[in-house]
């Protein structure tokens, strides 16, 4: 997703008066609205998906702006996330495996159950590949740029376009301590 910011009166006055604070003010603005579009993408996906803030953190890359370089990046990558980051029922281990198996909630408000899975002593959830003991495969959900559909994108960038705009007019006026 790219966004481009178009200036109003007030960021174009302050770029007229000071043209050597342009390339510091852009780079810390690039971060700060770095870091705020990692917040708001954080409580979109919270908002529709049962998925604690940590677990989004770590498949999230940030790489920020510089003074030479006036672009920063976000990726959303990263691991599929366990199953049992869901909220499992039942939530611990039982020596008996659960009759039907163990449901997860993956989207808020919505128990997904998943046949024949089982929770082992260490809490994770696994399900049987064949009718033998042995070979076992641990089940994962979406990962975090699976989450984010085009709707959140929209509203992701709305967010991050206000956010630029406002960040680069305090920064300029900011000028002072740059020296």
């Amino acid at each position: 997703m790219q966004i481009d910011i178009k200036l109003d009166s007030e960021a174009r006055d302050l770029l007229n008066a000071f043209p050597e604070r342009v390339s510091v003010a852009s780079s810390r603005a690039v971060i700060r609205a770095l870091d705020g579009i990692n917040t708001d993408s954080s409580k979109i996906i919270r908002q529709r998906y049962n998925v604690k803030k940590r677990d989004i953190s770590i498949g999230v890359r940030k790489f920020k702006a510089t003074r030479s370089r006036l672009e920063g990046r976000i990726e959303f990558g990263g691991k599929p996330i366990a199953l049992e980051k869901f909220n499992p029922s039942p939530k611990r281990f039982t020596k008996n495996k659960p009759k039907h198996g163990i449901s997860v909630e993956i989207r808020r408000g919505k128990k997904t159950l998943f046949r024949s899975s089982f929770m082992s002593r260490a809490g994770l959830i696994f399900v049987r590949q064949g009718k033998e003991r042995l070979p076992i495969k641990h089940l994962y959900g979406p990962r975090i740029y699976q989450m984010i559909d085009s709707e959140s994108k929209e509203l992701i960038r709305a967010g991050a376009e206000e956010r630029l705009l406002t960040n680069f007019k305090h920064q300029m006026r900011l000028g002072a301590k740059y020296r």
